[in-house]
């Protein structure tokens, strides 16, 4: 296996063929130790492209853990570095710390679309929806050719689902936000 980490480490070239051949000899957690080097970009990618939600929560998260882990060990060498943070806080269910961590990385790099909806996902999900709005308003004036969209607020919703407390008032915040994006998908 440390001739497959290795070459993993060289380039992503085959990454998906590695994933898909090692999954059938190995564990999740055994392919995270053994095979994927800690790179926490590439740690992330995989969690969500492998292990999505719900059935892959327990992998995902051991994933998360993991490039959180880098992360805070000192292996941000890049901007992308501070929306990975922002991505593994927000599925841990951190999302003030993630809030903080996105608003860095649109900070930094204002090109990229995700990133401004995952800052605004954590903002509506905190109840912060004029800045959820702004946020998204300030991308669309920056990037033209996007159309007006509300998807956030679905994914704002998915986003307190992660949160362990939910109370009552979450879980009518998170209900308004699913009611409405569904409203903004039918206008």
């Amino acid at each position: 296996w440390e001739a497959w980490r290795k070459a993993w480490s060289i380039s992503s070239l085959n990454e998906n063929l590695m994933m898909e051949r090692a999954l059938s000899y190995l564990s999740p957690q055994e392919i995270l130790e053994k095979l994927i080097p800690d790179d926490p970009r590439k740690i992330v990618a995989l969690a969500d492209e492998y292990f999505p939600e719900p059935d892959g929560g327990a992998s995902r998260r051991a994933y998360y853990q993991k490039a959180m882990l880098l992360l805070d060990a000192g292996n941000m060498h890049r901007t992308s570095d501070e929306y990975v943070r922002g991505t593994a806080l927000a599925y841990a269910g951190k999302l003030d710390t993630a809030e903080t961590a996105f608003m860095a990385s649109v900070r930094a790099v204002d090109s990229k679309p995700e990133w401004f909806l995952d800052l605004a996902s954590v903002q509506a999900a905190l109840g912060h929806r004029q800045e959820a709005d702004e946020t998204i308003a300030r991308y669309r004036n920056r990037n033209r050719d996007v159309a007006p969209d509300k998807s956030y607020l679905r994914k704002a919703a998915g986003l307190l689902g992660n949160k362990p407390d939910l109370d009552a008032k979450v879980r009518r915040r998170r209900a308004a936000l699913y009611l409405e994006a569904g409203a903004n998908d039918e206008a």
